[in-house]
């Protein structure tokens, strides 16, 4: 049984380590799992930091994300961490 992890905004904003990580959910070795308010957070801070970057490219990167892991885009996520 895989592990479910939680990809926050600071992995999936750059292409390599975002492009590892989902290649890693896409072998099964992990449950990925992404909100839209992660997502936009994504894309917002691509959008100022990188200018040259097309908002319309922006959101393909999205649709492709989600594509690429079925089951990714989760609700809202809770903390589940136990003391």
């Amino acid at each position: 049984m895989a592990f479910t992890a939680a990809y926050d905004a600071n992995v999936l904003y750059g292409n390599e380590v975002r492009d590892l990580l989902i290649r890693i959910a896409r072998s099964g070795l992990v449950q990925a799992r992404w909100t839209s308010t992660i997502l936009e957070e994504v894309t917002r801070n691509l959008a100022a930091n990188r200018p040259d970057i097309p908002a319309e490219k922006l959101s393909v990167l999205r649709e492709r994300m989600n594509a690429a892991v079925p089951g990714a885009l989760a609700g809202v996520m809770r903390n589940s961490w136990k003391a």
